[in-house]
């Protein structure tokens, strides 16, 4: 008997919720399901275009022929773009294809000329971002919308515009950048981080013999250099629209900080100033009292902040939603105390802050307690109001990032239990002191947790992965190395049997035997986590197959990174294979026992892999590429960097089964150095 019609928003309800490989296996089980994996909220369709780089236009060729499906909901991302004619007449073409559509534009480092983007900003009325990266040679000449009729073509791409980024300009310029935001009346997101921008000199200013001001009074704009004074008359014209802005690498000091966040009407939402060496903690202290509403904060990089910038950031910004204080030398953990009672704090990124041991980090009777004590004094009614809310919950913290953080077994115990029912994203690559013990307690208590990194954790052992307690370690010296007849020092060096090397595999740290694993006391697994997305344990050279062919069993499983496991072998790739069969980006670098046959057995189970790394695997020939071929479809990128027995030819064999294959590495593969964007 079928199964009754369901009605087209209970599929399009049920689509919502699977990856789009998902996506496209159910669009294959009828018409129902096709039309309504068609349906417009579904559409976030993203076109990564190469343009230019020698004449190589053949998508431009394939739409001149049979035209674009109209999407509601359009990203474009246009790379390797120069400047001649073939190159600009692609883009117009892909601008009147997609420009109806079109949300989303990035021209990151294209090499365009200023007449280029009047002519694509016309086809593209919704247009709500606009990336400009490291565009230079748009603003070199400093004629960009310098003539009325092309202020004329851009204004419909950029009436609705919101979100707009200049980062990484070298010849950015008061005119230039007037011109383009004065047909941006709705912008809400600016970026100019990287920038050139001058603070304290402005070369049109009186004491330089020169007027400062036009005959309306207006000051003069630069025509070579952005100017301090230019972006606060930008913020006042646009501080009811303005939300976020991001000032990260131009080394803002006390006064210029200062002098942005105090602009009347302004409330920002998202401030990010990564990498401003010269911010200290005074600054954080005056941008936390002008603007208090702020929910995302990134001071990443700002190397003189100390614990009282963290402090003042605990206590004065309640709303906060998402904090990045990373490679900060001198944050402690007293600094990170009061974080705990920020109601609304969902993401926590504080990596390579080596003074971190996680103590008490998440801890709700140390909340503000430490905060309202070094900031006595300095800010009176933040203590109070930090004093009276030491009652409140612990933050729904959903992200956290600890990498490179000397954070104590203990601690990840704690976080674990404290994080348990919120927790969704765990990094704690290269925290060298993680153990068996922390991944038994991340298994036990976060089991909603989606994203796990544990790359380059070497105290990390098949024990902790299979949940069973790990055998006291015992010395590694033979029965003659301790007698009194073992081998002494001696004035001829004679005896020289001290430097025989010791066992490859310590007592107590080999891979524990199948009569071990049976009769050990298993606790909850790594394969405990079944809602796990992402997992990397690249560089755990402790971790064998006695763990992998046994705990990788993770349904839902995307992003796989194994890297440099030297003990991981075709029996395990084949068992992650079957137990992780949504598998889209594989990572197996330097994983030289796997041989072609053992690729061959798991390519029909990983049909939808998307990404794939064999690079160092030294034992690849081609025949693992002819596997592929048949086997995944959807291949978009490979790396087969030094695999010493992949050919050229192959590779070509590989990109003829595979059209939408556009990423192919092989660099030192067979004697060549190449990389392929095919």
């Amino acid at each position: 008997m079928s199964s009754p019609d369901l009605p087209v928003e209970v599929i399009t309800r049920i689509m919502s919720l699977l990856s789009v490989a998902e996506r496209r296996e159910a669009s294959l089980v009828n018409k129902a399901w096709y039309q309504s994996s068609l349906d417009h909220t579904l559409q976030d369709v993203v076109y990564n275009l190469a343009v230019g780089c020698g004449g190589e236009l053949g998508w431009a060729d394939a739409w001149s022929a049979s035209g674009m499906p109209s999407r509601a909901s359009v990203s474009a991302v246009l790379t390797c773009t120069d400047g001649s004619h073939a190159a600009r007449q692609a883009l117009e073409l892909a601008a009147r294809r997609l420009g109806p559509s079109l949300e989303q534009l990035a021209l990151r480092g294209a090499a365009l000329q200023e007449a280029i983007l009047p002519a694509v900003l016309q086809h593209c009325p919704r247009l709500l971002s606009l990336d400009l990266t490291g565009c230079d040679g748009l603003f070199m000449p400093g004629m960009l919308l310098g003539r009325p009729e092309e202020c004329e073509l851009a204004r419909p791409g950029l009436r609705n515009l919101q979100r707009l980024s200049l980062a990484g300009l070298r010849y950015l310029s008061d005119s230039t950048f007037n011109r383009l935001v004065s047909l941006t009346p709705h912008l809400s997101h600016l970026s100019l981080a990287g920038c050139h921008m001058t603070f304290d000199f402005y070369p049109y200013s009186s004491h330089n013999g020169r007027k400062d001001a036009d005959p309306s009074g207006r000051p003069q704009d630069s025509t070579a250099m952005l100017l301090l004074r230019n972006l606060l008359s930008f913020l006042q014209q646009h501080a009811d629209t303005l939300t976020g802005l991001d000032l990260s690498g131009l080394g803002l000091t006390m006064q210029t900080a200062c002098a942005i966040v105090s602009v009347p009407g302004l409330h920002l939402t998202s401030f990010l100033l990564r990498d401003c060496k010269d911010l200290s903690d005074a600054a954080v202290q005056a941008i936390v009292t002008a603007q208090p509403f702020l929910e995302v904060l990134d001071v990443s990089g700002c190397t003189l902040l100390t614990d009282k910038a963290a402090l003042a950031v605990s206590l004065g910004l309640p709303g906060l939603r998402r904090l990045g204080m990373g490679h900060l030398r001198h944050l402690t953990d007293a600094g990170l105390s009061g974080l705990a009672c920020l109601p609304r704090l969902t993401a926590l990124s504080v990596p390579e802050c080596h003074q971190l041991t996680g103590k008490d980090l998440w801890d709700k009777g140390s909340c503000n307690r430490d905060g309202a004590s070094v900031m006595a004094g300095e800010r009176p009614q933040l203590r109070a109001e930090a004093e009276g809310g030491q009652g409140t919950a612990l933050a729904p913290l959903q992200e956290l990032s600890l990498r490179y953080c000397n954070i104590a077994a203990s601690s990840v115990v704690s976080l674990a239990v404290a994080l348990g029912a919120s927790l969704r994203e765990l990094d704690l690559s290269s925290c060298v002191a993680v153990t068996d013990a922390s991944v038994r307690a991340i298994s036990t208590s976060l089991a909603t947790l989606r994203v796990l990194r544990l790359a380059w954790c070497r105290e990390l052992t098949d024990w902790g992965l299979l949940g069973i307690e790990r055998p006291c370690l015992q010395p590694l010296l033979p029965s003659s190395h301790t007698s009194s007849s073992g081998p002494k020092f001696s004035r001829s060096f004679g005896n020289i049997g001290f430097f025989s090397p010791p066992p490859v595999w310590p007592v107590g740290l080999a891979p524990p035997s199948p009569a071990e694993v049976e009769a050990g006391e298993v606790g909850p697994r790594l394969s405990a986590l079944t809602q796990l997305a992402e997992l990397d344990l690249a560089n755990c050279f402790r971790v064998t197959d006695a763990s992998l062919t046994q705990v990788l069993r993770f349904p839902e499983l995307r992003c796989l990174h194994v890297s440099h496991l030297c003990e991981l072998s075709d029996a395990a790739l084949l068992a992650l294979s079957r137990g992780c069969p949504s598998l889209e980006r594989l990572s197996l670098a330097g994983c030289y026992r796997l041989s072609d046959g053992g690729l061959a057995a798991a390519a029909p189970l990983l049909r939808r892999l998307r990404h794939l790394d064999l690079s160092r695997c030294e034992q690849v020939s081609d025949s693992v590429l002819d596997a592929l071929a048949g086997s995944c479809p959807w291949l978009r990128s490979l790396d087969v960097s030094r695999c010493g027995r992949i050919t050229l030819e192959a590779v070509e064999r590989l990109q003829a089964a595979l059209p939408e294959l556009g990423d192919v590495h092989m660099r030192s593969a067979n004697g060549q150095d190449l990389a392929y964007a095919l």
